[in-house]
């Protein structure tokens, strides 16, 4: 269990993670707010994250010290180990994984203090905490938009040896684990992703508008993500540059990657600090991800939670976000019903209006620190 207050020692998790966000690199945003509410309900964090020094240089990222204290509002702070490894190409992908189980080992024999829970994200982080010689109990949190099939299956009965229980963002992720092997008869919850309500809240449009320079009379439609055909920048640029045949549309498109949006009428287009992506979704008349593949959408839910209708995909991986109170669902290959349902919402303030009020509605169930108090429950009484 936590200790209680007044006690010697707070329970101190170790977090082994794929990536986690520096200045000027905001790479896995959701790893670290986890971090932050965990920290803020009590426990000691610690965060093992391997940086790609090939995957810097290419990208022109900063590189970041290879032990270093993040720190939070308030005085929380979390000890974030960053080993230096490379990046290859498929072919090289088993050696860099290698490479990395060897860098996770040495960089936990480092942590002064004692551990008392190892926390993989992702079934691949579970599959690399599991080799860590030590015998700590091992959660995993399973939200990624495809799980690996390409692990022995020696490695994950290693994993389920030390597993004591997954956490999973949605049932879809559930059911997949289970078709793959992963999810026999470990103890399980479903926590859907949660928002910082201190960062992603309603603001007013018109203020917002007249901060960013936009025009206070268009119908402005967001989107924000990687720029790559699973998340369907490519679809909704093509969807934009339709519909301005009937209507103006604008756009605003957050992110980067290597499809750019070519549509008409963009407003912005780029990557943004974490804590200015709310003016610029509130600014938004609606959000668009045609997205193919998700574990559970974060950029949905922070766009919920600043009361903004969404469109997106009608694949069961949103089901645990989105319903007809508060979005519109489509089919994220079909570009028609993506231009129809912008359009509809254009043309319907009503409704624009009706999925305002739900998407509220909805992100009231979804606050970070709500969803943490039910991971570290189902920790403790699993320990």
């Amino acid at each position: 269990m936590i200790p209680a207050s007044g006690e010697k020692r707070s329970m101190h998790i170790c977090f082994i993670v794929e990536g986690y966000p520096y200045q000027g690199d905001p790479f896995m945003t959701f790893i670290r707010s986890l971090v932050e509410e965990v920290s803020r309900q009590g426990a000691k964090c610690s965060v093992i994250a391997p940086q790609s020094l090939s995957r810097a240089v290419v990208r022109r990222l900063p590189i970041r010290p290879r032990f270093w204290i993040d720190s939070f509002d308030g005085g929380i702070t979390a000890e974030v180990y960053q080993p230096y490894t490379f990046s290859f190409s498929k072919a090289g992908k088993k050696l860099v994984e290698k490479i990395n189980t060897v860098l996770v080992n040495q960089t936990f024999k480092s942590i002064k203090q004692p551990v008392d829970v190892l926390y993989g994200h992702f079934w691949r982080m579970g599959i690399r905490a599991a080799q860590l010689d030590v015998d700590i109990p091992l959660f995993v949190a399973c939200g990624e938009s495809v799980i690996p099939e390409n692990f022995s299956l020696n490695l994950i009965k290693q994993m389920e040896r030390k597993l004591k229980g997954v956490i999973y963002v949605s049932r879809d992720c559930l059911e997949e684990s289970k078709r793959k092997g992963f999810q026999k008869d470990t103890d399980y919850i479903i926590a859907p992703n949660g928002y910082d309500p201190s960062v992603f809240k309603p603001m007013d449009k018109s203020v917002c508008r007249k901060q960013l320079g936009w025009n206070k009379d268009d119908f402005i439609v967001s989107f924000l993500g990687s720029f790559n055909d699973r998340k369907g920048v490519n679809r909704l640029s093509e969807a934009i540059r339709l519909a301005n045949k009937k209507e103006r549309i604008s756009a605003c498109f957050i992110g980067n990657g290597s499809i750019k949006p070519d549509c008409p009428n963009i407003v912005f287009c780029g990557t943004l600090d974490h804590d200015m992506i709310p003016a610029y979704l509130c600014a938004s008349d609606v959000f668009v991800l045609p997205t193919l593949h998700e574990g559970c959408c974060n950029a949905i839910v922070e766009a919920l939670a600043c009361g903004i209708p969404v469109i997106s995909s009608d694949l069961p991986f949103n089901d645990e976000l989105l319903d007809q109170s508060c979005s519109i669902r489509t089919d994220p290959t079909d570009i028609q019903q993506i231009v129809n349902s912008i359009l509809k919402l254009k043309q319907d303030e009503s409704l624009r209006e009706r999925l305002h009020l739900g998407a509220l509605k909805k992100a009231e169930k979804l606050e970070i620190g709500e969803r943490t108090r039910r991971i570290l429950s189902f920790i403790n009484t699993h320990i």
